[in-house]
């Protein structure tokens, strides 16, 4: 099940406040209320979006081919192939006969800066007769036939991993030592858990925590995480003997970059403009004491002229 976090705890606790500050409000001096009213504003603005970092994680309970989760997953290159998930694994629905047709989704609302883990499945079984690779993409850009970012590769024996840029038409290794190439040594197991991040034009790859490549580039400076998968060619074993079976994406650095949604932003105006209406139509009333009883309308000129003749 997927779960899109956006510092629930924080809500929860903001909404209690505030609920908290409008029982209080009754016998509170004038300068208290107005004290109540920058509390109340800060609390609305704490529980916006904005002030939550952007993560996404899903364990892949859905089977689905493309993947989607609800929209979250999108993949858009003519170009390439579908990822896939069934019995909680995402795996690339390559033939192995396209040469680089890579199996890619993307995610999307992350900002520059960006990191990636996945836990990884690797069956025993899988065939050695063919290269399979586990992908983490950041900063990734697409389109029917546009496909720009940076690839991080696993390949399952851990003879390698490398660093490469997309560029829509091709490939490109960095700059970086032994050219953005590692290797693992004693190989990738099952629940291996890989990952990589993007820091301005740093790109970091490691397995179990370890770095095993970097690279630098600022070719591209925008874009999201994503995850893809390759074959070199056809194989006896299935596709999902090599896959992921839970992928985090995370925002790294301040979410000021995140747009407010409009949800958010009205429920701000509305509960700082009910305040403000509420200051407006309510007099101010002493401690302990229940309102003043409302006082008789008084009579009219024409009927007070009436009771003196």
């Amino acid at each position: 099940m997927r779960h899109a976090i956006a510092s629930r705890h924080l809500s929860t606790w903001v909404r209690a406040a505030m609920a908290r500050a409008r029982r209080e409000w009754y016998g509170q001096s004038t300068m208290r209320r107005r004290a109540t009213i920058s509390a109340l504003a800060l609390l609305t603005l704490l529980s916006s979006p904005a002030g939550a970092a952007i993560s996404y994680s899903t364990s892949f309970d859905l089977t689905e081919t493309p993947i989607s989760e609800g929209g979250a997953w999108t993949s858009a290159n003519v170009a390439s192939t579908r990822v896939a998930t069934a019995n909680g694994v995402a795996f690339g629905t390559q033939t192995g006969t396209g040469n680089f047709d890579d199996s890619y989704a993307r995610l999307s609302g992350f900002p520059p800066d960006q990191s990636v883990s996945a836990v990884v499945r690797l069956n025993p079984s899988i065939s050695p007769n063919t290269t399979h690779e586990v992908e983490i993409l950041l900063r990734i850009s697409d389109g029917a036939h546009q496909l720009t970012g940076y690839e991080c590769n696993f390949a399952f024996d851990g003879r390698y991993c490398q660093i490469v840029r997309l560029d829509s038409v091709g490939f490109s290794y960095l700059a970086g030592p032994n050219n953005g190439q590692g290797s693992v040594p004693g190989g990738i197991h099952d629940g291996d858990v890989v990952s990589a991040q993007i820091v301005g034009d740093v790109i970091t790859a490691s397995v179990n925590g370890v770095p095993v490549a970097t690279a630098k580039d600022s070719t591209y400076a925008t874009g999201n995480p994503g995850m893809g998968f390759w074959v070199g060619g056809p194989s006896s074993t299935p596709n999902y003997y090599y896959g992921f079976t839970r992928y985090t994406a995370t925002a790294i650095g301040p979410a000021s970059p995140v747009p407010i949604s409009p949800r958010s932003t009205w429920f701000g105006l509305w509960a700082l403009l009910g305040v403000g209406m509420f200051l407006l139509r309510r007099r101010t009333t002493p401690a302990g004491r229940e309102p003043s009883a409302k006082r008789a309308p008084r009579a009219s000129r024409c009927f007070r002229g009436l009771q003196r003749g």
